[in-house]
């Protein structure tokens, strides 16, 4: 991993918080841009998943818009008309319905992008050990998981490669029961060898001992927090609900410290941190705050409606530059190498 685990996790939420804040062409082109640029510099070579995304991205921007504009028959600039006895699509066609579906389809594909390169770069194992101690069982099943479909799809291209030499060909459905077999008895044998060096290692043999303070902490932080965003969204009490947020927030974070410190673990090594990494991680702090703010001060500054009359959308030059940061791992990165 290039960067330190905490910098690599604040840019994955900065750079999805202004991805889905927004529908304003110009800022998600803006984070786009950003994410490829950043990519491009720390995966040069994408194989996978990402190299079927970035080949092949733009089929998502243009099955949103065509989605939307034969779903949506909403909009003063009418392109063409359907007859009204079709079901779902029949109406009118309209340049609104179609560009906001596109942009459905620009974030969609940004935040692929942003997990793709987030799963590319990231270390797992460094990931594992900064889950708080008494999230360590379930951030290990999330690991598990998670390694669980690159490992199948490794054993699949092993099953298939020894198959052919052997003079397998796929001709019909009764060829696929010599692929899976071997798959299966693979994979139960990776997880028979799992299941046996976690017990070997005494993996749940110690019951988690949290108080009952910091557990009720939790369950009313939680409660604290939906109620003020409930309020600040739905309500319209802006002050009293970002006050309960905050609370709620607060809550949970001593809720979690005290749980945490309930959790005893010992640490072999602790990753350094280096100039680049704080670097990274004030960008991306920074973006978060600006985005957020924006987002619950002046909504109308992210936001894009171009219904029912197409407008030019607005665009402050400030706000710009913030979504630039996204594009910070690819500058520190370049300058690094260079």
């Amino acid at each position: 991993m290039p960067f330190h685990p905490y910098a690599w996790l604040a840019w994955c939420a900065a750079a999805v918080s202004a991805t889905l804040l927004t529908r304003n062409p110009f800022y998600l082109t803006l984070a786009l841009l950003a994410v490829l640029w950043v990519r491009s510099v720390l995966v040069p070579n994408p194989e996978g998943i990402a190299a079927w995304l970035l080949r092949w991205g733009w089929l998502f921007i243009m099955f949103a818009a065509l989605f939307n504009g034969l779903t949506i028959h909403y909009g003063e600039h009418v392109l063409l008309r359907l007859p009204a006895s079709w079901p779902l699509i029949g109406g009118a066609i309209t340049a609104e319905a179609i560009l906001f579906g596109a942009l459905t389809g620009v974030s969609l594909m940004t935040l692929l992008l942003i997990f793709t390169t987030f799963n590319d770069v990231s270390d797992y194992a460094e990931l594992l050990r900064l889950t708080p101690g008494f999230l360590f069982h379930a951030g290990l099943v999330v690991s598990i998981a998670l390694s669980f479909v690159p490992q199948t799809v490794r054993a699949y291209r092993d099953v298939r490669e020894a198959q052919m030499i052997r003079g397998h060909r796929m001709r019909s459905w009764r060829d696929v029961l010599p692929l899976l077999l071997p798959l299966l008895i693979d994979g139960l044998e990776r997880a028979i060898q799992l299941a046996e060096a976690l017990e070997s290692r005494g993996f749940g043999g110690r019951a988690l001992q949290g108080g009952l303070r910091a557990r009720l902490a939790l369950l009313a932080g939680l409660m604290l927090l939906l109620l003020g965003l409930g309020l600040h969204r739905l309500l319209a009490h802006p002050v009293v609900g970002l006050g309960m947020s905050a609370a709620g927030l607060l809550l949970l974070l001593w809720g979690f410290f005290r749980l945490n410190r309930a959790a005893r673990r010992t640490r072999f090594h602790r990753r350094p941190w280096h100039d680049e990494d704080k670097t990274l991680l004030l960008i991306s702090l920074g973006v978060l705050a600006v985005v957020w703010s924006v987002a619950l001060f002046d909504p109308a500054a992210l936001a894009f409606y171009p219904y029912p009359r197409l407008s030019m959308p607005p665009f402050e030059t400030w706000l710009g530059v913030a979504y630039m940061g996204v594009a910070a791992p690819a500058f520190w990165k370049r300058s690094e190498s260079a």
